[in-house]
């Protein structure tokens, strides 16, 4: 059922469509299949099969049936939609073998006996009532003639309730085909850095501006990678933060976490006692230099030394040694080379003699290329290289400017480059031994690192505390950010925060003239009528519901100011911060690069790290305790406020498998696919709704923090729920469902608070408006409803679409829908008057999934092509994602 309408795949009364991994083997061929059910009906059974017309001599070839792959199937079919666990017609429950053993109906299997079990003779409609009836609401389907000759076999046989026994015929798991690509589910950050697209059930991330995945979401099981899901992912949810990532399929949720950093075992080391700290290039080793002359080095995952050596402590012991000791250590871990004053002291794992280089100046910096060959800045400006050959050191000094050399990086293209405290960028030629000015930059740098590569950039952290990529090949600067990204998101946060509780709050007071208003013309006409009891009786309720809606406006105003005061304080916070410090870690080829971020209102010993794409663009942040003093690789060690340093490890990959909520073939909280998934604005609780067709459908709330279940709503639907959408303040959840149904429940309490009726089909779509007074809704038939909460009635229909309505969102704070169709069109509509304002074709085929950012500014779109576009409002193509297979 690969490609089909979604409406098709989640609900088909008669026969609910299973996942396409399990995928039986034929129990009888197709052409035996054929020639038994001609024989049947050119036998006279094609309209009407009697228990004693079913002919024994046509029955399948293999003479043995089995209950679990012969009959459970038929009865799953065409019977327990009305005979199951939450809806026992007649006393009767065929949901399971236990099940159907202690239904209360007298004679309904008699083992050996057909023409004895009413199983049978309602099935083949030799008695009454005949099963199914005629014209049922679920559309089950009376039993055809093979059917009924598996039926009457079985009991013939004993009718044994067999449990599933191994056999060459099982239904086997097959991974779903890599060719298949319909994208049924697609997310967008509130912000828009980064997009979330399924391509069937592979999940590929984006980030803004880029139409290259930054990473493949995997499943990391039996030692390898393998696709997000097994079957098709049928929605996707990121969080308001957005560093959490919900995926849903066929029985099972999966939970992605942008992973940030793992502790890393190191020897315990007081800060108090060091003067330097270097990390090798690979990340792999660390080293310190204490104030008491000594080289310790250690390999990360180790609580102990792997080598030490000391030298001279009365240079460690000399005023101001932090700022006049600079150390760096070898991409194996075996050399460690410690500068200070005019000298530098080589120091070796396998020599007892510790090493003295002369300089010119005092040392500012030094990198290593190789355990042979490392580079060192000094304070003349002068960068040096040092090399070990045939048992010694050589050096050779090229001169810059009278500027001190306070940054230098290594790499394979353009090779070693250093950066000045005038912001001049300079590059070592080795073919003639000399220094290139490449350019320079804005402003100081504070920590720089090289991304490796054909194309290598500089990642630039000025002293100002902005951040940018300098291009070495254009020698071109782009300024990245100025502060926190972090604090910037937040402060959009609560700006939004203001809208909507301004927005609620005019809402509110609306609704209190209109009861004042009332309760002003039950006055006037009480006045006419004296002592009129209806009259004073409705006055009076009018008095209480004035009360009552005083007391709303009064909380709606102090949550305006309460707001107001939030996105004050994350105005001041963000303008006070910092966009990052000291050294960027660049990791995984260059695609993803980690800066330290300082706020100015925070201490130096606690902090955060910002996550950033190859492109620029910002991916998250992740707290941390303590101050960055060394990195190298994906390692990076911090000195917390109790002087201890602490090493951590970045996590790769960056999105990873958090939890697994349900399983394909295992226990499951889900009896079929979850169609739908909502977090609330607060992040606090996920929703998920799906359910078996035909059935109540399945509407759950969970608590995102700790993945577990906090509440089942009872009977939810008639069949299966097929959108969810929480209220812009969160309290109160909507539902939609194949019952052709909107159910609003309260969230905290799980009541009912309301059903919208009005649809005439499956209803596909759910999505509120800013001021949660009004709703929108929208079904299989192409019918669109706008409704008023307050009075739970239908505004405006919108019934002038050709096709399916998949999708719907209103767009930011504007009385406006934008939704998608089957027919792939992208639609926008005024709810005021009901009139199209945007009509695009989105080249994608049958369009299924779209999503939006906080201010639907920009939105993402997907559908059975395998093709997804981020569109702005109008419809207008910012970028294309399609498939890209793995290299």
């Amino acid at each position: 059922m690969f490609g089909l309408p979604k409406i098709l795949r989640s609900r088909t009364h008669c026969a609910p469509v299973r996942c396409p991994l399990f995928l039986p083997s034929p129990r009888f061929s197709q052409a035996s299949q054929v020639i038994l059910i001609l024989s049947l009906f050119n036998a006279g059974y094609g309209i009407h099969v009697d228990a004693e017309d079913v002919p024994p001599a046509e029955s399948p070839n293999d003479p043995l049936v089995e209950y679990v792959r012969d009959i459970e199937p038929i009865i799953k079919r065409n019977c327990v939609a009305c005979h199951n666990g939450i809806k026992d017609e007649a006393g009767v429950n065929l949901e399971s073998p236990s099940a159907i053993k202690s239904s209360d109906a007298d004679n309904l299997l008699v083992p050996g006996q057909p023409e004895a079990s009413r199983m049978f003779l309602l099935a083949s409609h030799a008695d009454e009532p005949l099963m199914p009836p005629e014209n049922n609401d679920v559309q089950a389907k009376r039993l055809n003639a093979m059917e009924l000759v598996l039926l009457k076999r079985w009991i013939e046989q004993g009718a044994r309730l067999n449990s599933k026994t191994p056999s060459t015929d099982e239904p086997s798991m097959r991974p779903l085909p890599s060719t298949l690509h319909t994208i049924y589910a697609s997310s967008i950050t509130e912000d828009g850095n980064l997009s979330a697209v399924a391509f069937g059930n592979r999940i590929e991330l984006f980030t803004r501006a880029s139409n290259t995945p930054f990473q493949t979401i995997t499943q990391f099981v039996d030692n390898r990678h393998r696709p997000a899901h097994d079957d098709f992912v049928h929605a996707m949810k990121f969080s308001p933060d957005g560093q959490t990532l919900v995926s849903a399929g066929y029985r099972n949720i999966r939970i992605w976490r942008m992973q940030s950093t793992s502790p890393v075992s190191i020897p315990m080391i007081n800060a108090s006692e060091v003067a330097a700290v270097a990390i090798n290039s690979p990340g792999t080793h660390l080293a310190t230099f204490s104030v008491k002359g000594e080289v310790s080095v250690a390999s990360f995952g180790k609580q102990r030394w792997d080598w030490m050596k000391g030298f001279d402590p009365s240079v460690a012991n000399s005023e101001n040694v932090h700022d006049t000791i600079g150390l760096a250590l070898c991409p194996s871990g075996q050399i460690a080379v410690v500068g200070f004053a005019d000298s530098i002291r080589v120091v070796r794992v396998d020599s007892a003699v510790v090493e003295t280089l002369p300089c010119h100046s005092h040392v500012k910096c030094a990198a290593f290329t190789d355990d042979k060959t490392f580079y060192s800045g000094h304070v003349s400006g002068d960068l040096t290289r040092y090399q070990y050959n045939d048992g010694k050191w050589t050096s050779t000094s090229l001169a810059s400017e009278a500027s001190p050399m306070s940054h230098v990086v290594a790499s394979e293209s353009p090779g070693v480059v250093g950066v000045n405290d005038a912001g001049k960028v300079w590059r070592w030629n080795s073919q003639g031994d000399s220094l290139e000015l490449i350019g320079a930059l804005p402003s100081p740098a504070d920590g720089i690192a090289i991304t490796p590569g054909k194309k290598p950039v500089l990642w630039v952290v000025s002293t100002s505390g902005s951040l940018g990529i300098y291009d070495l090949a254009a020698s071109k600067y782009q300024e990245i950010a100025k502060t926190d990204p972090a604090a910037e998101q937040q402060l959009r946060r609560d700006q939004w925060e203001v809208v909507v509780a301004a927005r609620i709050q005019s809402a509110v007071e609306m609704d209190l003239k209109t009861v004042e208003a009332n309760m002003k013309a039950e006055q006037d006409s009480l006045e006419k009528v004296a002592d009129d009891v209806e009259t004073q009786q409705r006055l009076d309720s009018f008095r209480q519901e004035a009360e009552r809606q005083k007391a709303i406006v009064e909380r709606s105003k102090v949550e305006v100011t309460q707001s107001q005061d939030r996105e004050k304080a994350s105005k001041s916070f963000a303008e006070q911060s910092r966009a990052a410090s000291g050294t960027p870690i660049v990791m995984d080829g260059g695609k993803v690069v980690i800066t330290p971020s300082v706020s100015n209102q925070t201490s130096e010993s606690s902090g955060s790290v910002n996550w950033w794409a190859e492109n620029g663009t910002w991916l998250g942040a992740s707290p941390i305790d303590g101050e960055i003093i060394a990195v190298g690789g994906t390692t990076f060690v911090t000195r917390d406020q109790n002087q201890s340093l602490i090493a951590h490890r970045v996590a790769k990959p960056m999105w990873q498998l958090e939890r697994m909520i349900g399983s394909v073939t295992g226990d499951s909280p889900f009896e079929d696919r979850v169609l739908s998934v909502d977090i609330d604005p607060s992040g606090r609780y996920l929703a998920t709704g799906g359910g078996l067709p035909s059935r109540s459908g399945e509407l759950m709330l969970w608590n995102l923090a700790d993945r577990t279940l906090f509440r089942r709503f009872d009977n939810p639907h008639h069949d299966t729920v097929m959108s969810i959408r929480f209220s812009p303040d969160g309290k109160t959840l909507a539902s939609g469902g194949a019952d052709q149904l909107v159910h609003l429940w309260d969230v905290e309490s799980g009541d009912r608070l309301a059903t919208l009726e009005g649809h005439t089909h499956h209803v596909t779509a759910v999505a509120w408006g800013l001021d949660g007074r009004e709703a929108a809704s929208a079904a299989a038939d192409g019918v669109v409803k706008i409704w008023d909460l307050k009075t739970k009635k239908a505004s405006r229909t919108i019934s002038d679409l050709k096709s399916e309505v998949t999708q719907l969102v209103y767009l930011g704070s504007e009385a406006r829908i934008g939704l998608i169709s089957g027919d792939g069109d992208f639609d926008v509509y005024r709810t005021s008057d009901g009139r199209r304002e945007t009509h695009t074709k989105i080249p994608a085929g049958y369009l299924y999934t779209l999503d939006r950012t906080r201010d639907a500014g920009e939105l993402i779109i997907g559908g059975s092509e395998g093709t997804a576009f981020r569109v702005d409002k109008n419809g207008k193509i910012l970028q294309t994602y399609s498939f890209q297979p793995s290299e």
